[in-house]
C-alpha cells in the first residue's frame, strides 16, 4: 500500500522531479523534495524555462490533490535545463 508518508519518502530518497498539484487545477508546481518532515516538506522548485530557482516552497502534504510523475512537461524542462544549463 502506499501510505503517504512512505510515497513521499522514496521521492525524497530517489531525488525524483515530481509535479503538484492542490486545490487550482490551473497551477502546478515542479521540482524536487528537499527537506522532508512528517506532515510537510520543502520543495526546490524548477521555474518554467527549466532553471531551478533559488527559493524553496512549502507542502503540507493533505494539500496535495496529485502528484505527477514523468509526464511530458516534467521531461521538457529537464532537457532544456541540459541544454541551457550544462
Amino acid at each position: 500500500p502506499l501510505i503517504t508518508n512512505l510515497l513521499f519518502e522514496f521521492i525524497y530518497k530517489n531525488e525524483q522531479v515530481i509535479q503538484l498539484s492542490l486545490n487550482r487545477e490551473d497551477v502546478v508546481y515542479i521540482g524536487k523534495i528537499s527537506k522532508i518532515f512528517k506532515k510537510s516538506f520543502y520543495l526546490d522548485p524548477l521555474g518554467v524555462k527549466g532553471n531551478w530557482l533559488d527559493h524553496c516552497l512549502f507542502f503540507k502534504m493533505e494539500t496535495i490533490r496529485i502528484i505527477s510523475f514523468d509526464t511530458d512537461y516534467i521531461s521538457a524542462l529537464l532537457v532544456y535545463n541540459k541544454e541551457t544549463y550544462g
